[in-house]
C-alpha cells in the first residue's frame, strides 16, 4: 500500500541522514553510554531487583513473582549480535523460537514447555495481540533495536491472561525516551546480498519523552529465488498530563515482502504482510494507595499472496480496551482488579467473514505476611464468541 512505500522511503532517509551528520566522537559517546546502560541493567537482572510487569500487569519487584520469569536486556542482546527477537529468545532455557521454513522472512514459531505458538500470549506495550493474527509474523518481524524491555513469563501467573497463555506470556515494550537527545545508527552487510540498517533517536523535551526507530533490510537468503525485504518503524511518546494523570502512546508498523521464483514448483510467488499496532495508555495516581490504568489498542494485519494460480489475501482488524485498578488497602495487602473487551473482524478473498467479541474480568490479592513471605491468589473469567466461557485461577507463596 501507499503507507508501506512511504515507510520504506522514510526508513532509508532516516538511515542515511544520521550517518552523514554524526561525527565519530558522537558515535563513540553513544556507544559508551549504551554499554554503561546495558551493564547497569544486566547487574539489576542478575540480582533480581528490576521491576516486572507481565506477572500481574502492573510493575512489581521480580522477587515477588512466584513463576518462572526471564527478563531480557535488549541492549545486551544487541551487543551479543542478536538482531532478531526470535534469536534472542533462544538464549532462554526451554525456549525454541525458529523460522518455520528456515530462511529469513518466514513465519516464526515459539515453542515453550512443549506447547506451540498458539498457546503463548504476546503483549506489545500493554496490548494483547489477538489470536486471530499470525503471531508468527510478529516473531519474524520484531527486532531487538525496537525494544526497551522484554519479559517471558511461564507458570501459574500466566493465568492472568487466560487459557491462551498456557505456554508463556511474552511481554514487549518499546523503549522510553529519557534525558538528553541522542541518536544511534548501525549497518550490517553480508553474503547472499544481505544488508540491514537501523537508526533510532530518543530523549526528553519539556517533560515529554520520545523514541523513534526505523529500519530496513534485504536479503536473498541462501538462494537466488528467495528474496526478502522488510521496512519497519517504532514510535513511543510519554507525557505528563497533570499531577494525577500521565499518558503513553506507541506505534508499531512493518511491511514484509518475500519473493520466490521456482519454475519447478509454484513459479513466481510474491507474499506481502503489512502490520500495524497502535496503543494508548493512561495512568492515574489518585493518591499513594490508588492507581488506575486505562489501555486501548488497535491491531491490523494484511496478507496478500500473488502466485501462478491466482491471488489470496486476508485482513484482520482488532480493537481492545482494558481498565485496571490497583489498591493498596494496607502496607501488607494489595488488590488488583480489571475488566477488558476486544472486538475482532476477519475477512479473506474467498468470502469468509468472521466477527468475534470477547470480554472478561480478573482480580488478584497479594498479602505480604512478613518480609520474606508473600501470598498471592487470583483468577480470570472471560467469554469468547468462538469457545464460550473460560475461567482460570492461580495461587501461590513466595
Amino acid at each position: 500500500g501507499c503507507w508501506s512505500r512511504a515507510l520504506s522511503r522514510l526508513g532509508l532517509l532516516c538511515l542515511l541522514l544520521p550517518l552523514a551528520a554524526e561525527t565519530q566522537r558522537d558515535g563513540e559517546q553513544a556507544l559508551a553510554e549504551k554499554r554503561v546502560e546495558a551493564a547497569a541493567e544486566t547487574s539489576e537482572v542478575n540480582n533480581l531487583r528490576p521491576l516486572v510487569v507481565s506477572a500481574l500487569r502492573v510493575p512489581r519487584a521480580a522477587e515477588l513473582v512466584n513463576s518462572s520469569l526471564n527478563v531480557l536486556v535488549p541492549a545486551r542482546m544487541f551487543d551479543e549480535g542478536h538482531w532478531q527477537l526470535r534469536d534472542a529468545l533462544n538464549q532462554v532455557p526451554g525456549v525454541v523460537s525458529v523460522s518455520t521454513a528456515g530462511q529469513q522472512g518466514a513465519v516464526g514459531s515459539l515453542n515453550i514447555r512443549g506447547l506451540t505458538t498458539r498457546y503463548s500470549q504476546v503483549c506489545v506495550d500493554g496490548v494483547r495481540l489477538d489470536p486471530s493474527m499470525q503471531l508468527g509474523n510478529v516473531l519474524s518481524a520484531a527486532r531487538v533495536g525496537d525494544l526497551g524491555h522484554v519479559e517471558l513469563l511461564r507458570g501459574m501467573q500466566g493465568a492472568a491472561y487466560g487459557g491462551e497463555a498456557a505456554g508463556a506470556v511474552l511481554w514487549l515494550e518499546t523503549p522510553q525516551g529519557r534525558g538528553a537527545a541522542r541518536s544511534e545508527a548501525s549497518v550490517e552487510a553480508g553474503s547472499f546480498g544481505s544488508l540491514m540498517g537501523q537508526w533510532s533517536t530518543q530523549g526528553e523535551s519539556r517533560g515529554t519523552g520520545y523514541f523513534l526507530s526505523v529500519g530496513h533490510e534485504i536479503t536473498q537468503n541462501d538462494g537466488a529465488a528467495l528474496d526478502y525485504e522488510q521496512s519497519r518503524i517504532a514510535l513511543r511518546l510519554d507525557a505528563t498530563l497533570s499531577d494525577v494523570w500521565s499518558w503513553t502512546g506507541s506505534v508499531w508498523a512493518a511491511q514484509n515482502e518475500s519473493q520466490q521464483n521456482d519454475p519447478s514448483t509454484t513459479g513466481a510467488t510474491l507474499d506481502a504482510v503489512e502490520m500495524l499496532l497502535l496503543s494508548s495508555q493512561w495512568r492515574g495516581q489518585h493518591h499513594v494507595g490508588w492507581i488506575s490504568r486505562l489501555s486501548t489498542g488497535f491491531q491490523q494485519e494484511r496478507y496478500d499472496s500473488d502466485y501462478s494460480g491466482g491471488t489470496y489475501g486476508t485482513d484482520v482488524q482488532s480493537g481492545s480496551v482494558a481498565w485496571d485498578e490497583e489498591w493498596h488497602l494496607t502496607k501488607q495487602i494489595m488488590l488488583l482488579s480489571g475488566v477488558f473487551a476486544q472486538r475482532t473482524e476477519y475477512d479473506n478473498t474467498i468470502g469468509a467473514h468472521v466477527l468475534e467479541n470477547r470480554y472478561g474480568a480478573h482480580a488478584n490479592v497479594e498479602w505480604q505476611i512478613e518480609d520474606s513471605l508473600t501470598a498471592q491468589c487470583g483468577g480470570r473469567w472471560e467469554d469468547h464468541a468462538a469457545f464460550g466461557q473460560e475461567t482460570t485461577w492461580r495461587s501461590g507463596w513466595v
